[in-house]
């Protein structure tokens, strides 16, 4: 929230927790698999694991196994404003018979939150992962009115079942600010590593900005709902079926852990350039 303003689309209740956070993946951790696993198969080290296919009207497994758990407050330091959440992933699905300990610092003030995430591996053998998040950004307009730019000039083209197929396709239309209108968008898309800037919208009606900036999230998953009400724009480490086709699959050893960084800021300014 700034100055009243609510830049997240989030649950302030059981009801719309349940309804939002968990039915629509809003505001969503994803691991350890970001986006779509194809047939919820996968196979690692020449081994075959199957997940569970939350996605049933496209057999897919779905945004990972932690989106609906709760995290154990390890600090709170509401001087500085910040919170650090832990999970230990232990065995929890026989499709990813694993342990290991996902830690985020959130860290607040008064126009930005800053989002740090480590990951260890606690297993006894190499372990596939994958991490990300799902925010929705709803100002109380249409998105139609909003600008969009996006730290990538190609999406990933997908398939029937919205898995990519491994081909890019060359789309710069948002590799400047510009309006959304009426593009419809879900897309990953593979971004240029030269900035910490992944994404920026502008609202024009509210002179509000919101940008995006991260630290080991080369991907970028852009959706936009039928009702055209908010924006997904999910900073991941990975691409869509990363289990399968390793497009930023990250390897993690035995005691071997990763930290990632997701940053978002809000002004009221004019139009950037």
């Amino acid at each position: 929230m700034l100055n009243g303003q609510n830049i997240l689309w989030s649950a302030s209740n059981q009801k719309q927790l349940n309804e939002r956070s968990i039915q629509s993946y809003a505001g969503a951790q994803l691991f350890p698999y970001v986006n779509r696993i194809k047939d919820a198969n996968y196979v690692f080290n020449n081994k075959s694991y199957h997940l569970a296919a939350n996605e049933k009207s496209l057999n897919n497994a779905l945004h990972g196994l932690i989106f609906d758990k709760g995290f154990e407050m390890v600090l709170f330091d509401e001087d500085n404003g910040i919170i650090k959440m832990r999970y230990i992933y232990d065995h929890d699905h026989a499709g990813y018979p694993y342990k290991a300990i996902i830690e985020n610092s959130f860290i607040l003030n008064n126009n930005s939150l800053t989002i740090i995430s480590t990951i260890e591996n606690k297993s006894k053998q190499t372990i596939p992962v994958g991490h990300g998040w799902h925010p929705y950004f709803d100002l109380d307009s249409k998105i139609d009115e909003a600008y969009l730019y996006i730290s990538a000039s190609k999406y990933f083209l997908v398939d029937e079942q919205l898995i990519p197929t491994g081909e890019l396709k060359h789309f710069d239309k948002f590799a400047r600010l510009s309006q959304i209108a009426k593009t419809e968008l879900d897309y990953c898309f593979p971004i240029n590593t030269n900035s910490s800037l992944l994404a920026q919208l502008f609202y024009p009606k509210k002179d509000l900005t919101i940008s995006l900036l991260a630290e080991g999230y080369p991907y970028l998953q852009v959706y936009t709902p039928s009702d055209r009400k908010s924006i997904a724009i999910e900073a991941q480490t990975s691409a869509p079926n990363a289990f399968n086709n390793g497009l930023g699959l990250i390897r993690l050893e035995p005691n071997q852990h990763i930290n990632l960084k997701l940053q978002i800021i809000a002004n009221y300014i004019s139009k950037p350039e």
